[in-house]
């Protein structure tokens, strides 16, 4: 959700900076996009999609986060039992 607060403003103003790149764009820039809908809008201009981003990225960062956690736990785990096998067994000789 924090993320959000941040790629939400970011993906309004890509995604009308490539809906006004045509031969009559009012725009210069992204920074000028930006300005022209925070002074038209205001901040809620920019957070338009706020709701709807939160509700398609989240599943799909749950399920990254979720198989981020159960892979680093298998990984380090095979990686501490490899280690134990290569030098633990042969600390007394």
């Amino acid at each position: 959700m924090a993320a959000q607060l941040v790629w939400t403003p970011i993906d309004v103003v890509t995604q009308r900076l490539m809906v006004a790149n045509g031969a009559d764009a009012r725009y210069v820039n992204g920074v000028d996009m930006f300005r022209k809908i925070v002074r038209n809008d205001g901040v809620r201009g920019l957070y338009k999609s706020f709701g709807i981003s939160i509700l398609t990225n989240a599943p799909s960062n749950a399920v990254w986060w979720a198989s981020y956690s159960v892979a680093q736990r298998l990984v380090w785990g095979g990686v501490g039992c490899f280690l134990h096998r290569k030098y633990g067994d042969h600390e007394g000789e």
